[in-house]
C-alpha cells in the first residue's frame, strides 16, 4: 500500500526499461472479480508508468478492464496448480505479449496481447484449450466481449485447436470493465 514507495520504484524502471510490466498478488480467491485494494493497486501502478500490470492470486481467471489505455488482468487463474476440485481451479490464462519498438523509439510499444486460455490436467499439466473450452473460460470471467470492448479480434485455431483472442490496445480511452 505504499504508493510513494511505488511511484519510486517505477520511477527507477522508466528509466532503465523499454516496456514495465507490474505483476500483483492480491485480492479474493475463487472469483472472478477483483476486489478493491486490487484495482486500486492497478491504477496506481499505471498512474507511476506501468505499461502493463498482471494480477495472481484469485485461482480463477478474472476480469481485464483498459485504464488509461493500458490493461490491467486482474488474475490470470492457476496455471501449474493442483486444486482440481472445482472446475474454476483448473482454469487459467496465459499471455502472449507482443512489443515493437522502431529505430530510434525511447519505449517500446505494446502491439497486441493475445490471451491463451489453458486447463489443468492430472493435477499439474496445462494444456491449451480448444475453441469451445477456451470460450467457456473467457464467459466465465466476463473476457468474452473483450475483444469488441477496445478493438481487439478473435483468432481461430492456431494450433492443434487451441483458442486465442487477440487484444488491440490501440485506442487512448479509459475504457473500463468489471
Amino acid at each position: 500500500e505504499d504508493r510513494a514507495r511505488l511511484r519510486r520504484a517505477l520511477a527507477g524502471l522508466r528509466a532503465r526499461a523499454d516496456f514495465v510490466v507490474v505483476t500483483m498478488h492480491a485480492g479474493n480467491e475463487y472469483t472472478h472479480r477483483p476486489n478493491q485494494a486490487q484495482i486500486d493497486f492497478a491504477h496506481a501502478a499505471i498512474d507511476a508508468g506501468a505499461d502493463l500490470v498482471v494480477g495472481a492470486h484469485s485461482h480463477w481467471v478474472q476480469t481485464f478492464e483498459s485504464y488509461n489505455g493500458k490493461p490491467v488482468f486482474y488474475g490470470l487463474g492457476n496455471f501449474v496448480f493442483d486444486q482440481d476440485w472445482s472446475r474454476e481451479t483448473t482454469h487459467g490464462l496465459a499471455l502472449r505479449v507482443r512489443l515493437a519498438k522502431p529505430n530510434g523509439a525511447a519505449s517500446a510499444t505494446l502491439e497486441r496481447i493475445e490471451l491463451l486460455p489453458v486447463i489443468i490436467e492430472q493435477a499439474s499439466t496445462p494444456r491449451l484449450t480448444t475453441e469451445s473450452e477456451g470460450r467457456t473460460i473467457l464467459q466465465d470471467a466476463g473476457l468474452d466481449g473483450l475483444g469488441g470492448m477496445i478493438g481487439g479480434r478473435r483468432k481461430r485455431g492456431t494450433n492443434a485447436g487451441q483458442s486465442a483472442m487477440a487484444v488491440s490496445t490501440a485506442t487512448g480511452s479509459n475504457d473500463n470493465q468489471r
